[in-house]
C-alpha cells in the first residue's frame, strides 16, 4: 500500500507540474499578446522595407535582361503569403484601438497570441534568409530575344517641335530610307562601306534577301515605303518571304497593297471584365467592391493595356474607399491628345498618379521630371523639396497628395506660404495638421480626401477665404471648430466620414455661399424638424442655402416631408437623397435621384418623393403593393419629372392586388427607363403598368432580371397599343417566361410592329421562351440581337425586307442552326452577321 501510495503521489505530482507548466505557458503566451502585437508591427515594417528593396532590385535586373534567382522569387511569394495573414490581425488592432475592454475572450486571446508568435518566428526567418548574399540574379545575363529601339514622344515644346519638323522632312529624303537599309543590313550581319550610296546598298540587300526566307516587321508605319528602293524583294508566300506591318492608317495598307488587313478591335464588356478581374484578383468579386470594379473596367474602354494596368494597380485592395477614389480619379482625368491616346490617357495617368511620391531616380531623370512638372500650361506650378531645402513664399498649389509615407506635417513646413491658394494633402497618412495652417489666410482649397488616419483639424474659422474643403474618407468625429465663419465656402465634401457623428445645428445654414454638399456614407444623418437630437443639424436648414446647386444626403428612414417643404429642392441642379440603413449602389452622376433601401414602403407616403425625382430606386423594400395603392388613390396629378424607375428585390410585390384601383391618367408620362430586378411575384410588366395608368409613350429601355414568375413581358392591345420610342430590351433569368409580347382582346388595334424603333434585343437564360411577337410582325430597326440559353426560341422578327439594319447576332451555333425562316435567303443574308458564342 505504501508503494502504491508513493507511486500515486509521484504521478499526481508530476501531472500537476506538467499541468501547471502547460497552464503557465498558455498564460504567458496570452499575457504577452500586447507586447507581441507591438513587436509584430515593428518587425513587419522591417520585413516590408526589405521586400521593397528586393522588389526594386529585381525590377532593375529584369529591365536589363537578368534572370532572378529562384529562391528570391520564392522569398517574395512567402512574404506576400505572410502579409495576408498579418493584415486581418492589424485590422483587428485598428478596429479595437479605442476599446478599453478586452475585445477577445481568453480562448481567442490564446489562439491570437499563438498565431502572433508563429508569425514573429516566420518574420525572423524571412529576414534572415532575405539578405541574399549571392545576389538576387544569376551571374550570367539572359540574351535579349529581339532588339528594342525606343521611340520618344515629343509634343508641345518649341525645340522638340523644330526637331520634329526636321525629322518629317527627312522622311521624304533618301537619308531616311538609307537609315532603314542600314538597320536591315545590321540585322543580317551584312557589312556595308560608309561611302556606299543608297542604290548600291539596295542592290546588296536584294542579293542577300533573294536567297533567304525572311519575315520583315515594319512597326508603326505612317506612310508608304517603297520596298524596291530599299532593296527588299517583294513578298512571296511560296518562297517563304513575308512582310508584316503595323499602322494606324488604313491608307498606308492600301498604298502598299497588303494582302490581308487585321483590324485590332477593343474587348467587349464581358471580355474586359474577365481580364480586369483576373488581374485584380478575388477582391474584384467581393459584394461591396464589385460595382466599383465593374465601373473601373468600363472606364478602360475595352483597351487591354489599360485594363491590365488598372487591374494590377487595384490587386488585393480591400478598402471600399480606395476603389471609390480610384473610380472618381479615373473619371476626372481629362485627356489632352487626340486619337487612341484619348482612350489610354485616363487609366495610364491614374496609374501614374498612384505611384509612391518617394522614388529613387537618376539625377538627369529627376531634372526632366521637374521640367515636366513646371511646364503646365494652366499656370500651375510644382514645389520640389529635397532634404531640408527652402520654404519660399508661394501662391502656387502645393501638391503632396498620394504620399502614403507621409505621416506628419512639420510645424515649420507651412510657414512662409502666406500666399498659398491650394493645399492638397489627400491620400496621405497624416493624423492631424499643424497650427501653422491657420497662417494661410489666402488659402482657397484644402483637400484632405482619403486621409484615412486623419482624426482632427485645428479651428478653421480664420481661413475666411476658403472655398473648397474636402474631408472625404477621413476619420474626423466632428466638424472643425469655426466652420460657421467660412462665409466663402462653396464646396463641402463629408462623404465616407464613417466616424462623423455630429454636425451642430446652425453651422450648415450659415455657409451662405455653399454650392455643393455631400454627407453620404457618413455616420451623420440629417433629421427632420421636430426630431432634433442634442442640437443636431436638420434637413430644414438646407432651405436657407440660396446658392446650393448639388446636394447628397442620407436619412435613416423615410422622412415625413410635406410638398411645401420640398419646394426649394426643385431649384437644385442635382441631388442624391438616400434613405435606409444599407450600403447604396454607386451613383457618380448628379441628376435628381432618390434611392430607398431596406424600408417598409407601406408605413409612409412617398408621393412627394416621386414628384421631385428624375430617377427613383426602390431596393430591398417591403410593402410595394400598398404603397402603389396609396399612390394611385391619393395622387392629384402625374409625376412628369420621373424619367427612370428601378424596383429591385422588393417583397410583397404581388401587384395584381393593386388592379382594383387604377389611375385615371398616366402617372409617369415621361418615363424613359424601367428596371425590374428580382421581383418574386411579378408575372408581367402590365401588372405594374395597369394600376399606374402607364402608356410607355416615351419609354426607351426595358430591363428585367431574375423575375421567376414572369410569363409575359408585356401585354399589348387596348391599354398599351404601341411602344413608339422603345430602343432597348434586356431580359434575363426569367425561367417561366414563354412570350415577350402578348396581345389581348384588342389585338386588332395593336399596330405592326409594336416596337418600330427597337434596336437592341438581349435575351439570356430564358429556357421556356418560344415567342417574341406575332408571326407576321417584323422589327425594321433591329441592329443587335443576343440570344443566350433560349433554346426553344425558333423565330426572329426578321425577313428579307428588314435585314439591312442588322449589325450583329450572337448566340449558340446549335440555336442558330435550328432557327426557322420564311425564306432560306433570309438566313443566308444574315449569316455574315452571326457570331457564335459559348455558354
Amino acid at each position: 500500500m505504501e508503494v502504491v501510495a508513493a507511486a500515486v503521489g509521484a504521478l499526481v505530482t508530476s501531472t500537476g507540474e506538467l499541468l501547471c507548466s502547460c497552464v503557465c505557458s498558455k498564460i504567458n503566451i496570452t499575457v504577452n499578446l500586447q507586447s507581441n502585437l507591438v513587436a509584430l508591427e515593428k518587425e513587419m515594417k522591417c520585413l516590408m522595407d526589405r521586400r521593397k528593396e528586393v522588389k526594386h532590385e529585381t525590377e532593375i535586373a529584369e529591365k536589363v535582361g537578368n534572370e532572378i534567382r529562384a529562391q528570391v522569387v520564392t522569398w517574395l511569394e512567402d512574404v506576400e503569403k505572410l502579409q495576408l495573414r498579418v493584415n486581418p490581425i492589424q485590422e483587428e488592432m485598428v478596429n479595437n484601438e479605442n476599446n478599453s475592454a478586452c475585445f477577445l475572450n481568453c480562448s481567442k486571446r490564446y489562439k491570437a497570441s499563438k498565431e502572433v508568435e508563429e508569425i514573429l518566428q516566420e518574420i525572423k526567418r524571412l529576414l534572415d534568409v532575405g539578405s541574399f548574399n549571392s545576389g538576387v540574379v544569376y551571374p550570367t545575363r539572359v540574351p535579349r530575344a529581339v532588339e528594342h529601339i525606343p521611340g520618344p514622344s515629343i509634343k508641345s515644346q518649341k525645340t522638340a517641335s523644330r526637331k520634329f519638323d526636321e525629322t518629317m522632312s527627312a522622311l521624304h529624303d533618301n537619308r531616311f530610307k538609307g537609315l532603314v537599309q542600314k538597320q536591315i543590313a545590321v540585322r543580317l550581319n551584312l557589312k556595308l562601306e560608309m561611302v556606299e550610296d543608297m542604290q548600291r546598298t539596295a542592290s546588296q540587300l536584294y542579293q542577300r534577301l533573294e536567297e533567304e526566307r525572311f519575315l520583315l516587321i515594319l512597326d508603326d508605319v505612317w506612310e508608304k515605303i517603297d520596298l524596291n528602293i530599299l532593296g527588299v524583294p517583294q513578298p512571296e508566300v511560296h518562297k517563304g518571304r513575308k512582310i508584316l506591318l503595323t499602322s494606324r492608317r488604313m491608307e498606308v495598307c492600301r498604298s502598299m497593297m497588303t494582302d490581308v488587313e487585321v483590324k485590332m478591335e477593343v474587348l467587349n464588356d464581358e471580355e474586359a471584365w474577365q481580364l480586369f478581374s483576373k488581374k485584380a484578383g478575388d477582391v474584384a468579386h467581393l459584394k461591396d467592391i464589385k460595382p466599383y470594379a465593374e465601373a473601373i473596367a468600363r472606364e478602360c474602354c475595352g483597351l487591354p493595356l489599360a485594363i491590365i494596368i488598372l487591374g494590377a494597380a487595384m490587386r488585393r485592395k480591400t478598402k471600399i474607399e480606395l476603389w471609390d477614389h480610384a473610380l472618381k480619379e479615373l473619371q476626372r482625368s481629362m485627356p489632352s491628345v487626340g486619337g487612341i491616346e484619348d482612350e489610354v490617357y485616363k487609366p495610364l495617368k491614374w496609374s501614374y498618379d498612384s505611384l509612391q511620391e518617394s522614388v529613387k531616380m537618376h539625377d538627369v531623370v529627376r531634372d526632366v521630371a521637374i521640367w515636366i512638372a513646371s511646364s503646365f500650361e494652366d499656370g500651375h506650378k510644382s514645389f520640389v523639396r529635397s532634404g531640408t531645402g527652402l520654404s519660399p513664399k508661394l501662391c502656387w498649389p502645393v501638391p503632396v497628395q498620394g504620399n502614403w509615407l507621409l505621416e506628419t506635417v512639420p510645424e515649420r513646413f507651412l510657414q512662409g506660404f502666406e500666399a498659398l491658394r491650394v493645399l492638397n494633402l489627400g491620400r496621405t497618412c497624416i493624423k492631424s495638421l499643424p497650427l501653422s495652417l491657420l497662417q494661410l489666410g489666402d488659402l482657397r482649397a484644402l483637400i484632405l480626401r482619403s486621409c484615412f488616419s486623419l482624426e482632427e483639424l485645428p479651428p478653421l474659422g480664420g481661413l475666411s477665404r476658403l472655398q473648397i474643403l474636402d474631408l472625404t474618407a477621413t476619420r474626423i468625429r466632428e466638424i472643425p471648430r469655426g466652420m460657421e465663419n467660412l462665409s466663402n465656402l462653396r464646396q463641402l465634401d463629408l462623404s465616407h466620414t464613417r466616424k462623423l457623428k455630429t454636425i451642430q445645428t446652425g453651422i450648415i445654414s450659415r455657409l451662405s455661399c455653399l454650392e455643393f454638399l455631400d454627407t453620404t456614407r457618413s455616420k451623420f444623418h440629417f433629421r427632420m424638424k421636430g426630431e432634433e437630437h442634442d442640437g443636431q443639424a436638420t434637413f430644414d436648414e438646407l432651405r436657407y442655402l440660396d446658392r446650393l446647386l448639388i446636394l447628397s444626403i442620407t436619412f435613416k428612414r423615410i422622412p415625413c416631408i410635406r410638398f411645401e417643404d420640398l419646394s426649394w429642392i426643385n431649384r437644385l441642379r442635382g441631388f442624391k437623397i438616400f434613405m435606409g440603413p444599407t450600403v447604396y449602389p454607386i451613383v457618380t452622376t448628379y441628376d435628381k435621384r432618390v434611392i430607398i433601401s431596406c424600408l417598409d414602403l407601406s408605413q409612409e407616403s412617398i408621393g412627394q418623393l416621386w414628384s421631385i425625382a428624375n430617377y427613383l430606386v426602390l431596393q430591398n423594400c417591403s410593402g410595394l403593393n400598398k404603397m402603389l395603392k396609396d399612390l394611385v388613390i391619393n395622387s392629384v396629378g402625374c409625376f412628369v419629372g420621373l424619367k427612370s424607375l428601378t424596383v429591385e428585390r422588393s417583397t410583397s410585390s404581388n401587384l395584381r392586388t393593386v388592379g382594383e384601383c387604377s389611375a385615371h391618367s398616366d402617372l409617369l408620362p415621361n418615363l424613359e427607363q424601367l428596371h425590374l430586378y428580382d421581383l418574386a411575384d411579378l408575372e408581367s410588366i402590365s401588372d405594374l403598368a395597369s394600376p399606374l395608368g402607364l402608356r410607355f409613350g416615351r419609354l426607351i429601355l426595358i430591363e428585367v432580371r431574375d423575375c421567376y414568375k414572369m410569363r409575359c413581358l408585356l401585354s399589348c392591345g387596348d391599354f398599351i397599343r404601341t411602344l413608339p420610342n422603345l430602343e432597348v430590351i434586356k431580359v434575363s433569368s426569367c425561367p417561366v417566361l414563354d412570350e415577350l409580347f402578348s396581345y389581348d382582346s384588342g389585338q386588332n388595334m395593336a399596330p405592326n410592329p409594336i416596337a418600330p424603333n427597337l434596336q437592341i434585343l438581349e435575351l439570356k437564360d430564358l429556357p421556356e421562351l418560344k415567342t417574341l411577337c406575332r408571326h407576321e410582325e417584323t422589327w425594321p430597326c433591329l441592329e443587335q440581337v443576343d440570344v443566350i440559353v433560349c433554346h426553344r426560341l425558333r423565330r426572329l422578327p426578321l425577313t428579307e425586307q428588314n435585314v439591312g439594319a442588322i449589325k450583329e447576332i450572337r448566340g449558340e451555333s446549335q440555336w442558330w442552326d435550328a432557327l426557322e425562316w420564311d425564306e432560306d435567303k433570309t438566313k443566308s443574308s444574315l449569316l455574315p452577321y452571326f457570331r457564335p458564342c459559348c455558354v
